[in-house]
């Protein structure tokens, strides 16, 4: 694959984290797919029991991806009750989080992910955010909501224009 950038993306096909078959795929990407920008991307919630599956991601990444690999941890809020109001499983809380990407990330290649839904009344603090996960391990990324006929009957409803103050907040604790 002679492109520059050749993303392979682990996401909206369940969680991927509960599939030990994607650690055994990715494994095999360099393989198959011989690509100078082969970037596997893996998007989760981080479902509690996933330790395992993290831990050998963490070594696939050193050992096959040790600066081309995206990884994003799905967070939606800051506020743990509406953390499980919008993914009601058992997963890991924002500390877990922050610790193993702190790990993940080691100050070399591509920062961790942080998405957060821009659903009305869904809380995102940056004190929270910054007290937690240090701006040089971490991205943050505000996706707009999608009004589907999911989200409806979840009833979420897309924020106000009101989130790009929470972005300047953000920015102004150092986060990209």
């Amino acid at each position: 694959v002679t492109s520059k950038k050749f993303k392979v993306q682990f996401a909206r096909v369940g969680e991927p984290s509960l599939n030990m078959e994607v650690l055994k795929v990715l494994r095999g990407l360099p393989e198959r797919y011989r690509a100078a920008g082969l970037i596997p991307s893996l998007s989760t919630v981080a479902p509690e029991g996933s330790d395992d599956f993290f831990e050998e991601l963490l070594r696939i990444k050193e050992e096959l991806y040790p600066g081309n690999f995206q990884l994003q941890f799905s967070i939606h809020s800051t506020d743990d009750a509406q953390r499980d109001r919008i993914m009601p499983i058992k997963k890991w809380g924002l500390a877990q989080i922050a610790d193993f990407g702190k790990r993940f990330h080691s100050g070399r290649g591509r920062k961790v992910t942080l998405n957060f839904v821009l659903a009305e009344g869904y809380r995102i603090a940056p004190w929270k955010i910054r007290e937690l996960f240090p701006p040089e391990n971490f991205f943050i990324k505000m996706t707009p909501l999608n009004p589907t006929g999911k989200a409806a009957s979840s009833k979420l409803v897309p924020a106000p224009v009101k989130e790009p103050d929470t972005a300047r907040e953000l920015r102004r604790y150092g986060f990209d």
